[in-house]
């Protein structure tokens, strides 16, 4: 929701029912395991 639909946090913490924090915590933590499946030298 938020890259494809260009939702903020709080729209899509609404939206699933939990907080803005909680969203940010979420998205911090998909985005470190995105990474970690890109090889350094794609970066």
């Amino acid at each position: 929701m938020r890259f494809y639909s260009d939702y903020t946090q709080t729209e899509v913490a609404n939206r699933l029912g939990v907080s803005q924090v909680q969203v940010s915590r979420m998205e911090k933590r998909i985005l470190e395991r995105l990474r970690g499946w890109i090889p350094a030298n794609r970066l």
